[in-house]
């Protein structure tokens, strides 16, 4: 099997053992993959990329909407009456556009060259605000982040290698959790730095 949106590679993962050991590939996959999930989970967000994806929001305020981690922009569109079409179409120019993508200049000053965009907020020059209505924005973006993280790398790798120490003979004592992807990890699998890592990432839904 192949890793689907893991965080690490095989190869990164037997450089930071120092193994070319390929015996292990399998199980190896399976807990990059767990672990991947996992951090989703706990961040309340991910760091792969999911391209042209339409999403549709509830504003609460005319004003700013906050909105899933992007990394790019295809269209943002209005229903300002309520009947389903979206007649609105805004300006995604990034200087004179109608509205702004938050936090700003993060493409310019991101981490290790990842970065994303969770909030958009109004040009007050611009022509629209938000309908406080029932899905009246729809977005089409590039969801996810422009590349994953140096640090969710490291948690990431940190995790696979202590779920496989515990799989070769350590860290036997600690109580097991099954995962989405099927696949036990324990608490002992998640060591306190890549905990604190995780932590700082966690984002309030969506």
């Amino acid at each position: 099997m192949a890793i689907d949106r893991g965080y690490i590679t095989l190869a990164e993962f037997r450089l930071y053992k120092k193994t070319s050991n390929t015996g292990m590939d399998d199980m190896l996959e399976d807990l990059v993959e767990a672990s991947s999930r996992y951090i989703d989970n706990q961040c309340n967000r991910f760091f792969y990329t999911s391209t042209g994806q339409t999403i549709y929001y509830t504003p609460e305020m005319s004003d700013t909407l906050l909105i899933h981690d992007i990394y790019g922009i295809t269209t943002l569109k209005t229903d300002e009456d309520g009947d389903g079409t979206y007649e609105n179409t805004w300006s995604t120019s990034l200087s004179t556009g109608d509205f702004w993508l938050m936090p700003f200049n993060a493409d310019k000053f991101g981490n290790s060259g990842s970065y994303c965009w969770n909030r958009l907020d109004i040009n007050p020059e611009g022509a629209y605000t938000f309908p406080k209505a029932q899905h009246s924005v729809q977005l089409i973006a590039d969801f996810g982040w422009s590349g994953v993280p140096a640090d969710i790398k490291q948690a990431c790798m940190e995790i696979v290698n202590a779920a496989y120490g515990r799989r070769t003979g350590q860290n036997m004592s600690a109580v097991a959790e099954v995962t989405a992807a099927g696949v036990v990890l324990t608490p002992a699998d998640i060591p306190q730095s890549a905990r604190a890592i995780i932590d700082a990432y966690r984002k309030l839904t969506p």
